[in-house]
């Protein structure tokens, strides 16, 4: 996370996986949503569609996460706002 050395999650991935894939991996980690994440790698965004392998991201390397202002955070908190999301839907609907 930005602005903490603390490492939260950890793991290898097969060379050719898409950006996509890990920032889902980590949004499903942090139990947050994807669109609420920004990746960065030697404090340069990453952009979106992107291979790490190109980007030249080597074996044991940190990408830094940075969660939008915001953000819902946890499963508890992340479940009550799609819920509030499909009421609102429905609600739209019925007008």
């Amino acid at each position: 996370m930005q602005g903490s050395d603390e490492v939260f999650f950890q793991a290898i991935y097969k060379q050719g996986i898409t950006f996509e894939w890990i920032k889902n991996k980590v949004a499903e980690n942090m139990e947050a949503s994807y669109q609420d994440l920004s990746l960065y790698y030697n404090d340069r965004r990453i952009p979106e569609p992107f291979c790490l392998i190109d980007m030249g991201v080597a074996n044991g390397s940190d990408i830094m996460v940075q969660l939008a202002e915001g953000a819902v955070v946890g499963h508890e908190a992340l479940r009550a706002q799609v819920l509030a999301e499909l009421e609102a839907e429905a609600e739209e609907e019925r007008k």
